[in-house]
């Protein structure tokens, strides 16, 4: 028997319910608009050791924050060290 002939015997459960073709969504349209995420943020690229990089990742999961809030910490930390304001945004920012 081929294929074809496989497939033309196929049984297709049409019965049963129906998806309620207003309420689907793909994936893509349920995620958040750009709008609620953070705004203005600007990407900068870092180069890392892997055991800093690996006790970054520790350090994000132990606090369960996002790393763009650690990044901004640290940031922080960092400018006031050179006697500068900081300038961290406040989502997130819990001690």
């Amino acid at each position: 028997m081929s294929s074809a002939d496989k497939l033309a015997k196929l049984k297709v459960n049409a019965g049963g319910p129906q998806p309620e073709l207003a309420n689907v969504t793909s994936l893509r349209r349920r995620k958040q608009p750009q709008a609620l995420r953070q705004v203005n943020l600007v990407k900068k690229g870092i180069q890392l050791p892997p055991e800093s990089a690996r006790q970054f990742e520790l350090l994000r999961a132990e606090q369960g924050r996002k790393g763009y809030d650690l990044w901004t910490e640290a940031v922080d930390l960092l400018l006031q060290a050179h006697g500068k304001p900081p300038v961290g945004s406040d989502s997130g920012s819990s001690s």
